[in-house]
């Protein structure tokens, strides 16, 4: 998954009135309700070989406050020109 492909996503999912108009090849309702759920996700890519999700859920907390907090994602790349050093964009 690209940088641009998962932040096109998350903010349509945030901004728009509707996030199933125009849908075509799927409305990218999956990855929002998931990032809803969490409390945080990472996401790890190393372009043309993995991309790695991680979902951190806090177990002590009711489904109530879940959905009053804050929830975060963070994207991390591994560029294979750079020698494999891990770049953080978020």
């Amino acid at each position: 998954m690209s940088q641009e492909i998962f932040f096109a996503c998350i903010h349509r999912c945030f901004t728009e009135r509707s996030v199933l108009e125009g849908a075509g090849k799927g409305a990218g309702m999956g990855l929002f309700l998931v990032f809803k759920s969490l409390d945080r996700m990472v996401i790890n890519v190393a372009p043309r070989r993995r991309t790695e999700m991680i979902a951190l859920i806090d177990h002590r907390a009711s489904l109530g406050e879940l959905k009053r907090r804050r929830h975060s994602f963070h994207y991390f790349r591994s560029d294979d020109h750079l020698g494999g050093a891990e770049r953080r964009i978020s």
